[in-house]
């Protein structure tokens, strides 16, 4: 059975009840699907065929119902939204009539829902971020990378495939799923700095000219430039790792800290960047004329013992985050706010309100994590390093 433009039911079929064709009104339309309603069952709805005595009623029923419809004195109080309200209500009961799956059809709409919203939370939502001087990148909850910033040296171009970790400075490298290696980004000098050894790792950071891995087995692997030894990271078990422009540091297994490389600038500055203090320590962050360490107990320790030890907050923290910018360095308290210290770049001193779960510390702007998953990033924007994916 079909509804024709000119408001008059047209059968499908030309024997039985299916034959009535009546000229509609105005209210055609209703009519003409809650009469379709009715004889759902025999005009091709399935199931056995109709006997006499139900035809008869069928038709009898319709007769009656597009005489009511049709009446050129309608009921006059009847309105314009109740009318409208049948429509709505016939229209509903032809969609359910003629749908026997429809169900099943709301239920794979909802899935189909359900699905889009994850997709789109994974890719709006990260688990990590790490920022570099010209650049910056976030490990999606997917597992994969995006990066913003640096794109005149394609250091935003990162690998397909998933992660689980990242670190940059000048180039970038990532700890795959599988926990292998791979980074992208310039090789300073030529120094193999993106030529990653082979083994699997648990740990990765990087600096311009030399990166260093924690390997599966707890021993630190580095390469790259090794002037001043760098490089050269000594034996032993670890469960950290943090390198710099010219030193780094690690954090053994007996939760000691064990630095190697140059021990200042070549000018007689920054003297004792490689002399860790004794004791107890959780993480550990390096910079070019500086380390710092979270001790057992949540508390700050910078050496050398300079103005970027004085500068350093009371209270407890969580994580800390330094780099290459001279004295300063910025922490996540253990009320999930940051505070950060030292001299400020434009900017890079304002740091957004609210609660974050890491803090990453670029050159000149920083990064962090917020508890909702997402990324805010402040201070200098020349190259697009702050423009943290919405």
């Amino acid at each position: 059975m079909l509804c024709d433009g000119g408001g008059s039911i047209s059968p499908d079929r030309r024997e039985g009840p299916c034959a009535l064709a009546v000229p509609l009104s105005a209210a055609g339309l209703s009519a003409c699907l809650i009469v379709a309603a009715l004889l759902a069952g025999a005009c091709g709805g399935g199931g056995d065929a109709p006997t006499e005595r139900q035809e008869d009623a069928d038709n009898s029923a319709a007769a009656e119902l597009t005489e009511q419809l049709e009446d050129p004195q309608p009921d006059q109080t009847a309105t314009g939204g109740q009318e409208d309200a049948d429509n709505s209500a016939a229209a509903e009961a032809i969609e359910q009539l003629e749908d026997p799956q429809i169900d099943q059809t709301a239920t794979d709409l909802d899935q189909q829902k359900a699905t889009r919203q994850q997709e789109t939370s994974a890719s709006t939502t990260f688990k990590a971020v790490s920022t570099g001087d010209l650049h910056s990148c976030g490990l999606r909850t997917d597992d994969t990378i995006e990066c913003w910033g640096g794109d005149r040296w394609r250091l935003s171009d990162a690998p397909s495939g998933t992660f689980k970790a990242i670190s940059m400075v000048g180039h970038s490298c990532g700890l795959r799923t599988d926990d292998t290696i791979a980074c992208w980004g310039p090789d300073y000098s030529g120094r193999s700095s993106i030529d990653v050894p082979s083994g699997t790792f648990k740990a990765i950071s990087t600096d311009y000219s030399h990166s260093c891995g924690l390997r599966t087995d707890d021993t630190i692997a580095c390469w790259g430039d090794n002037r001043w030894g760098r490089a050269d990271a000594p034996s032993g078990t670890f469960k950290a790792i943090s390198t710099s422009a010219e030193h780094g540091c690690g954090l053994r297994t007996d939760d000691t800290i064990a630095c190697w490389g140059h021990n200042e600038d070549g000018r007689g500055n920054y003297v004792g960047r490689i002399d860790a203090p004794s004791g107890t320590f959780k993480a550990i962050s390096t910079s070019y004329v500086h380390s710092c360490g979270l001790r057992t107990d949540d508390t700050i320790a910078c050496w050398p013992d300079d103005e970027l030890s004085a500068d350093a907050p009371s209270g407890t923290f969580k994580a800390i985050s330094i780099r290459r910018s001279f004295f300063q360095g910025c922490g996540l308290r253990t009320d999930d706010t940051i505070a950060c210290w030292g001299p400020d770049y434009p900017g890079r001193g304002d740091v957004p309100s609210g609660t974050f779960n890491a803090i990453s510390l670029g050159k000149r702007h920083a990064c962090g994590l917020r508890t909702d998953d997402t990324i805010a990033c402040w201070g200098w924007n020349e190259h697009g390093q702050a423009d943290a994916p919405a």
